[in-house]
């Protein structure tokens, strides 16, 4: 996992270097090249706009793998602060917080993300904006019973009774304290995001041409995957590569960081 990992973070970072045809990535056509089987010059063939496959697959990690890391953070930082208060205050406010909770976890993440990205419309920026509402929920309800389990343990009272100022101690104890848990989500959780902004593009609500992202490609191409199928398979494979390396990645770390094995289902 962490080979596979380490090849798709460097292709991603190294594209504008390595990418045989950069220009492909963006809105450059070569119509002379259409459909070209894999060869010397084009190692996975080309696309039905003559592009490169290999190159748009490179620069299409940062787009996808890139993407879907900023989906994370953005729902680590709405749903962990909300957990976190919730549990360490407790009483009516953790009532109402999760409350609200509730009412996203009513929904399918899958389900509510294509809705919200339906109203949102086709984008790349709109598909993340949708995954994050969708996802935010699930590290908030599991920052809240960590924080909520770790507020009654005795060196946390001991800090209340000396007359440390809550925050301090929430952000001090209760915090790290609970984090494990939730990073081990988070790292399992960045395969399943993949999966659901490939799928968002390909349904059309996500990434529009000439974005260079996997699940666009995908969708392009499923037309000529009898005939040509290098154009559906290579950003297909690269999908699947990146989604199995961050779930054993996950699992790795659960192992470590959470021996219990709380992982949301």
């Amino acid at each position: 996992a962490g080979a596979i990992i380490a090849f798709i973070v460097g292709g991603a970072l190294l594209a504008p270097f390595i990418a045989p045809y950069p220009d492909d990535a963006g809105t450059a056509t070569n119509m002379l090249a259409t459909l070209l089987p894999p060869n010397d010059e084009h190692l996975f063939g080309t696309d039905h706009a003559g592009r490169d496959v290999w190159s748009r697959v490179l620069f299409g990690a940062w787009m996808s793998v890139g993407t879907s890391l900023l989906v994370i953070l953005a729902s680590l930082a709405v749903g962990v602060p909300i957990g976190l208060f919730s549990g360490a205050v407790g009483g009516w406010l953790d009532d109402i917080l999760m409350r609200v909770v509730d009412i996203f976890l009513a929904f399918p993440s899958l389900l509510l993300a294509l809705a919200i990205g339906a109203a949102l419309g086709p984008s790349l920026q709109n598909a993340a904006i949708a995954i994050v509402i969708a996802w935010w929920p699930w590290y908030a309800r599991l920052m809240r019973g960590e924080a909520a389990s770790i507020r009654r343990r005795g060196f946390v009272e001991s800090g209340h009774l000396l007359g440390i100022a809550p925050w301090r101690v929430t952000v001090r104890h209760i915090l790290p304290n609970a984090s494990g848990p939730v990073i081990v989500q988070a790292s399992l959780d960045l395969g399943g995001v993949i999966l659901t902004l490939a799928g968002l593009s390909f349904l059309g609500l996500g990434a529009i041409d000439p974005t260079p992202e996997w699940g666009l490609m995908v969708q392009q191409g499923r037309a000529l995957i009898q005939t040509h199928p290098w154009v559906v398979l290579v950003p297909g494979a690269a999908i699947m590569l990146a989604a199995l390396a961050f779930t054993l990645l996950g699992e790795g770390l659960r192992e470590r960081l959470d021996p219990k094995g709380a992982t949301r289902r």
